[in-house]
């Protein structure tokens, strides 16, 4: 089956940012590991995406999450609290590490050790959601849809959240002990700001094509999703019911709000969107 990688995101993405950002210069046994992990990876998203199909192509059959799909979700998210658990007491380590003293050779072996773990771990988060995800029936389309309802719209929370911590904030230190930001003319506060803006226009981009497809042929609904396209064509910063997420859309989640709390992770979120695999329409 052919991939058409989209720039800038999915799995081949986080492996770059990975070995580019907390480990430059990795030898050849971490390079045969990750290929060998990372394979696991790609063969259990053939399987989800020949299950469901892919997330550019899923449409939501209602804007009212169905209490059912809700509680599947969930579930989902309760079966990876303990991989999230250790991605973000890793990182938690590797912030330590990136201020420990040391002379440069000890550091960059404790980073490449820390880093070649981190991103074993990554691979077994993915792996563990993609078995998640077929034991509860459910496409890596409907659950970006429903993380986006619960998380982002309904609790409020920032889709860019987590860029600018773990990994994802750590420069690439070259030969000359420059930073990857510093040499491409930016500062590290600017490098923060363009990763949250990629990442809230990327989950932009997904949702509003969900809507675009479709919008289920129910009068109040068609309202519903008529009015967020016509606000999101008004603010090309703004993400799908940023503000004014519907009552009913709202209330589906609210049995559920101490399990999605205590299941969201600003270390894993800014990489819950990287099942965006295949190439998407352009918004009109």
């Amino acid at each position: 089956m052919a991939r058409n990688w989209r720039k800038g995101c999915g799995i081949g993405c986080v492996v770059a940012v990975l070995i580019g950002t907390v480990f430059a210069g990795g030898g050849v046994w971490f390079a045969r590991r990750m290929s060998e992990e990372y394979e696991v990876v790609r063969a259990g998203e053939e399987i989800l995406r020949e299950a469901h199909g892919i997330p550019g192509d899923w449409t939501p059959s209602t804007l009212v999450p169905d209490p059912e799909r809700v509680a599947a979700f969930v579930g989902v998210r309760q079966d990876l609290a303990e991989w999230q658990a250790l991605l973000t007491a890793h990182a938690a380590r590797m912030a330590i590490q990136e201020t420990a003293g040391g002379n440069d050779l000890s550091r960059f072996v404790d980073r490449l050790r820390a880093g070649g773990e981190l991103a074993s771990q990554y691979a077994g988060f993915w792996t563990a959601r993609n078995k998640a995800l077929l034991d509860a029936g459910m496409g890596a389309g409907e659950y970006i849809w429903l993380y986006h309802l619960a998380y982002h719209a309904w609790l409020g929370l920032d889709p860019a959240t987590g860029t600018d911590q773990g990994p994802w904030s750590m420069g690439a230190e070259t030969a000359s002990g420059r930073t990857a930001h510093l040499e491409f003319g930016e500062s590290a506060e600017e490098a923060a700001q363009a990763r949250g803006y990629q990442a809230r226009q990327r989950l932009r981009s997904l949702i509003k094509g969900m809507l675009q497809r479709g919008i289920p042929p129910v009068e109040e609904q068609q309202t519903w999703g008529a009015e967020e396209l016509r606000r999101l064509d008004l603010d090309p910063a703004r993400y799908p019911w940023r503000t004014d997420l519907p009552p009913a859309m709202a209330e589906v989640f609210a049995p559920h709000r101490a399990a999605l709390e205590a299941g969201w992770s600003p270390l894993v979120n800014p990489v819950e969107l990287l099942f965006e695999f295949e190439e998407t329409a352009p918004e009109e």
